[in-house]
């Protein structure tokens, strides 16, 4: 009784092609629904190992000039009276006002990928600030990029600055990766916004 065979190299042909196009299935990662990223942002995990507050002063503003010449004159009658009118004059003026300041504070993360499984190109963090009494001051949301981060396991260092902050000399900061963001914020986040672009 004759029976067929295929041939070997067409059976291993047929298997390398499937191989590959699992291979390929695995690693492309077509574009991620809003539960994709809700799941995906679980995958990953923030710390915060320090931050920094940087002072800018910014330029204090121009004296006004005087508003007509008898200011001029006015001040050149003060020039010419006795030193103890001009130490009793300076003694009446008020203090010059503080320099108004910008504050940034710079944030060093520490990201981890903690299990397998979609990748993000970035993430969303939620930023806290609070006084010494733990009591909360403000919230920001900054955007870090994740794209050449690694599978489960792998670390990055990033650094992130907010701008223009009130910061007193017992603020402290904390960084997490929100969970359960309800669906009419989504837009806040940016990775949510871009899954729900069209």
């Amino acid at each position: 009784m004759l029976r067929s065979h295929a041939p070997a190299t067409t059976l291993a042909t047929t298997l390398a092609l499937a191989c590959l196009a699992v291979s390929i299935a695995g690693c492309a990662q077509g574009p991620l629904t809003e539960d994709d990223v809700a799941d995906a942002r679980t995958l990953y995990a923030v710390e915060l190992m320090n931050f920094v507050v940087q002072d800018d002063p910014m330029a204090a503003p121009a004296p006004e000039p005087a508003a007509d010449a008898a200011a001029d004159d006015a001040a050149a009658a003060a020039d010419v009276e006795g030193d103890d009118d001009d130490a009793a004059a300076a003694q009446d003026m008020p203090e010059p006002a503080p320099v108004p300041a910008t504050q940034d504070v710079i944030l060093d993360l520490l990201v981890r990928r903690t299990g397998a499984g979609d990748r993000l190109p970035g993430l969303t963090l939620d930023v806290e600030q609070v006084d010494a009494q733990e009591r909360s001051k403000a919230t920001y949301r900054v955007w870090i990029d994740t794209s050449q981060l690694g599978g489960k396991g792998a670390t990055t260092q990033v650094t992130q600055r907010l701008e223009d902050v009130e910061v007193a000399p017992d603020d402290k900061f904390a960084v997490e990766i929100r969970e359960d963001v309800p669906p009419d914020m989504y837009g806040e986040y940016r990775e949510f916004a871009e899954a729900m672009s069209p």
